[in-house]
C-alpha cells in the first residue's frame, strides 16, 4: 500500500449535533461507554480556489465503512453499489444518504454498539470522486453514546495524490468498544485501504451515477 503523509490541523471547539460542542481529535484511542449507537457524520465543502481556476467537475466526497463480523464475514457499507447496510441486522452499520452538494447535513453512518458479540471491528473511511481529496475541506465527527462530547477530525493539508483516507478504526476488545484515530491517506481507493487493514474483500471498478 502506498501510504501518504499529511498534517492534521488542531482546531478549537466546533459546534455540532449531540452533546454540545465537539472537541478536536488529533490522535490516540478513546473507549466508548454505554450501549446505543455511534453516529459518524461527514461534511465537506470545496476548498476556495484562486480566481480563474477551474472548478473540479462534479467533485464529491463519500463516507463509508469496512466491517468484520465475529464469524469472519467482512464487507463494506457505502452509497456506491447500494451497500447501505442495516442497523438492527447484519452488518449492524447503516448509511443514511448521499450528499453530493456538500450540505450542512452531510452523510451519516450509524453503528449498533449493542451488537458487540456479532460485530468485531469497523473502519470508517472517506473517498473522493472526480478529483483528489485535497479539492475538499472534510470534517468527520464521531458522536459516541452516553452523552459524551463528539470528537471532530478535520482533514486538512491533504497530500495532493490522496483519493482516500482511513479515518478511524472501531474495535471490540475484552467486552469494550475502542475507537482509534487513524487518518491514513492513500493514493488509491477502497481496495487499497482494504489491503492495508486486511478485510479481504474483492473489488471491481464502479462509477457513481450522475457524476
Amino acid at each position: 500500500m502506498r501510504e501518504l503523509r499529511g498534517s492534521r490541523k488542531v482546531v478549537g471547539p466546533v459546534q455540532g449535533g449531540g452533546a454540545g460542542a465537539s472537541q478536536a481529535w488529533i490522535g490516540g484511542e478513546r473507549a466508548l461507554s454505554g450501549p446505543g449507537a455511534l453516529r459518524v457524520n461527514m461534511r465537506w465543502d470545496l476548498v476556495a480556489r484562486p480566481a480563474g481556476a477551474t472548478r473540479p467537475p462534479q467533485f464529491d466526497v463519500d463516507l463509508g465503512a469496512l466491517y468484520e463480523l465475529a464469524d469472519g464475514t467482512s464487507g463494506a457499507v457505502q452509497y456506491l453499489g447500494g451497500l447501505r447496510g442495516a442497523f438492527d441486522r447484519s452488518p449492524f452499520i447503516a448509511h443514511d444518504q448521499d450528499d453530493r452538494a456538500g450540505s450542512a447535513a452531510g452523510e451519516n453512518l450509524f453503528v449498533n454498539l449493542d451488537r458487540g458479540t456479532q460485530l468485531r471491528r469497523a473502519l470508517v473511511f472517506v473517498y473522493a470522486h472526480n478529483g483528489p481529496l485535497a479539492n475538499g475541506r472534510i470534517m468527520v465527527e464521531f458522536h459516541p453514546p452516553g452523552g459524551s462530547r463528539p470528537l471532530m477530525v478535520v482533514l486538512e493539508h491533504i497530500p495532493p495524490e490522496a483519493h482516500s483516507c482511513a479515518v478511524a478504526l472501531l474495535v471490540r476488545h475484552e467486552g469494550q468498544w475502542n475507537l482509534r484515530h487513524e487518518v491514513r491517506y492513500v493514493a488509491g481507493y477502497q481496495s487499497e485501504i482494504d489491503r492495508a487493514y486486511g478485510f479481504r474483500l474483492r473489488w471491481a471498478r464502479q462509477d457513481k451515477s450522475g457524476l
